[in-house]
């Protein structure tokens, strides 16, 4: 990590849904690098973290939150891997939805769609006691240690 390349703040909320003892994640490309991590994406200007999930959850995964309770921030200094500039905060939500929203996701998990140059590749349920492995930032896996011990 170069501290000294850091010139901003780049805030980003994800969601965590439960369902029978599996998260949901999602599998992305972004400039062809490949990773997993939670729903969700970057805060715009202009909208707070509760709204920014529930935006990023009608993006990812056509779906609105039924309830949502945050469940964390990151405490990790972290640099975002695609823009060194930028030190990346995550907000971190636990929310759950109806019934018919969660069948439409598993009817789309393998929905592939691109937003510019994010490509949204599939969704997966993750077993609890492998979230960790499975994820790809180091943010993601740091939350999801202290949330699922």
């Amino acid at each position: 990590m170069n501290e000294h390349l850091l010139q901003e703040f780049k805030p980003r909320v994800y969601g965590i849904l439960e369902w029978q003892g599996v998260i949901l994640v999602s599998h992305e490309s972004y400039l062809d690098n490949s990773f997993c991590k939670l729903p969700g994406g970057g805060m715009e200007l202009g909208e707070s973290p509760s709204q920014c999930l529930c935006r990023e959850l009608r993006e990812e995964l056509g779906v609105e939150p039924s309830t949502m309770e945050q469940c964390g921030v990151s405490d990790v200094l972290v640099q975002n891997r695609f823009n060194p500039s930028q030190q990346v905060i995550g907000v971190y939500y636990r929310f759950s939805v109806s019934k018919m929203d969660l069948e439409h996701i598993n009817r789309h998990l393998h929905t592939t769609f691109s937003q510019g140059a994010l490509r949204h590749i599939k969704r997966e349920w993750i077993l609890k006691e492998k979230l960790v492995d499975s994820l790809s930032f180091e943010m993601d896996r740091n939350m999801a240690t202290i949330l699922f011990k």
